[in-house]
């Protein structure tokens, strides 16, 4: 018995469970054998029926007509009941219903399955909690959707300005992801603004060195390998330059052959350390980073010592053509000087492209104000015009500014220079003390203040009678030294040698 029972308790533990009309059905099948083995049990005790008891009829029963009738017909499961199974199909009110009587009942009063309530309250209950969750971040991604249309329509201001609202966001959120992505967009606009400095440090600081290696972030790695590359040949090329205290008619030659022996050679990382192939002390050993000096940084080098010798602008324009083919990023850096350059030698229509191609890279930016005010200004001689198309730089400027960013104050010089020397030629002073003003404020709060900002500052102030301003600038040179000294355009001024108009015209302020 007992082994009976635990091969039961085997069976049933290895079945599978039965579904609520499959018990049911077990259950009445075990209580129609236990009725007929006590009806047979109460057959025998009793013996056969009495006639009178056999004879007896009951209203609606026939019982000779059930132990003598047909016997009763097997159905097919397509004729039994689609719930309960067991039951014929059909009722009194649809006679072609899937469903029997009962079934049908119980399906009116509860028209659904308990497993679809239950499947449907858990898909309810996904959909809420993926709305939720989406509606955490949905500032976030609409921000940075902002910041690349933008950035697809060469707004660079705009998109920088999105994705610093999508990151302050983000840091609100104190979430725990790293949104990398937004990250690399933020470093790739700073790279395409040349702002290498801050696209690095985006870099640095938010991108992790196993992030970097995944393909999604090719044109990162790419960013950090030109860079590293760049500054390895800005140092080399200082350490060459290095025992070259002045540049003058003694040395300038000496410096561009210096500088022409770096061409194509190679540079060695070692640690902190940064040699070349011209250094016969040095034997690399395989373990150093390799790079090629770059060309647009040597052609640099050769500008900026061709204009400290005040070299005829042919030669400063065909330095800074050499520079700006070496790549798209010294294309974009040199871009608006390289233009203004062209424009002072009357090569008008190589301006004109370089100012259309700059503004294809960011619409927003002056650049293509300034180059066309010069072209104005040089060719047509229409001030005027000059004037406008500098206007509607500021209100560009001024339209993409906010709380964070006044780009202004910090582009707006490009074209407040020009601004300034159209006035000169209108003969308007006033006009354009105010302008360069603008321009030289804004270049001593962020920095980038230049000699020839400082001299036209200096002329148009002492033009107009304002002697404090004067004053100050010659004091700042008496505490620093010659080495801020005025260039001769100021004192030959001063001496009554040359006329605004005149040095409005010789190209030195479009240089900035």
């Amino acid at each position: 018995m007992d082994e009976n029972k635990e091969k039961l308790s085997q069976k049933e533990e290895n079945e599978e469970p039965k579904t609520f009309a499959e018990e049911t059905h077990d259950e009445m099948e075990e209580l129609a054998r236990v009725f007929k083995e006590e009806l047979e049990k109460a057959k025998e005790e009793a013996g056969a029926l009495p006639e009178s008891l056999a004879a007896m009829e009951v209203e609606g029963y026939n019982p000779q007509t059930v132990s003598k009738g047909k016997k009763a017909k097997h159905l097919s499961e397509d004729e039994l009941c689609e719930y309960c199974g067991e039951r014929p199909r059909g009722t009194e009110k649809n006679p072609n219903s899937s469903y029997c009587s009962e079934c049908e009942k119980i399906l009116e009063e509860y028209p659904y399955d308990y497993r679809g309530i239950i499947a449907v309250v858990i898909t309810v209950c996904i959909a809420v909690a993926a709305v939720f969750c989406f509606s955490l971040n949905v500032s976030l991604f609409s921000k940075m959707y902002e910041g690349d249309k933008a950035y697809n329509e060469g707004k660079l201001y705009t998109a920088l300005a999105k994705y610093d609202e999508a990151k302050e966001i983000l840091e609100s959120s104190e979430t725990e992801y790293a949104y990398n992505n937004l990250y690399a967009k933020r470093a790739i606009v700073y790279y395409d603004m040349v702002s290498m400095s801050s696209a690095i440090e985006e870099i640095d600081d938010n991108i992790s060195d196993f992030v970097l290696k995944l393909p999604a972030f090719s044109k990162i790695r790419t960013i950090l390998d030109e860079t590293e590359r760049m500054q390895a040949s800005a140092i080399v090329v200082q350490q060459h330059l290095d025992n070259y205290d002045v540049v003058d008619e003694n040395t300038y030659d000496e410096i561009i052959a210096e500088l022409d022996s770096l061409s194509g050679k190679k540079i060695y990382i070692k640690g902190t350390e940064y040699y070349d192939e011209t250094q016969e002390d040095f034997t690399p050993d395989g373990t150093e980073t390799v790079y090629i000096c770059d060309e647009g940084w040597i052609n640099m080098y050769k500008y900026a010592a061709a204009q400290e010798m005040g070299l005829d602008y042919e030669v400063i324009a065909e330095y800074l053509q050499a520079s700006a083919d070496s790549s798209d990023y010294m294309k974009t850096l040199v871009g608006s000087l390289l233009a203004t350059t062209y424009a002072g030698i009357g090569e008008y229509d190589k301006a004109i492209a370089l100012a259309d191609e700059l503004k294809a890279i960011n619409c927003e930016s002056v650049e293509w104000n300034m180059i066309m005010a010069a072209v104005y200004r040089y060719r047509d001689a229409d001030y005027d015009k000059a004037i406008e198309v500098c206007e509607d730089g500021i209100a560009k400027l001024n339209a993409v500014s906010d709380d964070d960013n006044d780009y202004v104050s910090t582009y707006g010089y490009m074209v407040q220079i020009q601004e300034s020397l159209c006035y000169i030629m209108l003969e308007n002073y006033d006009a354009a003390y105010d302008a360069v003003t603008e321009a030289y404020e804004g270049l001593s709060v962020s920095g980038g203040l230049t000699i020839a900002v400082r001299d036209l500052y200096a002329m148009l102030a002492y033009e107009t009678g304002d002697t404090d301003a004067f004053s100050y600038l010659e004091e700042e040179i008496g505490y620093y030294g010659d080495s801020i000294a005025f260039s001769s355009d100021v004192t030959d001024y001063i001496d009554g040698k040359l006329t605004l108009q005149e040095i409005a015209m010789n190209g030195g302020y479009d240089l900035i």
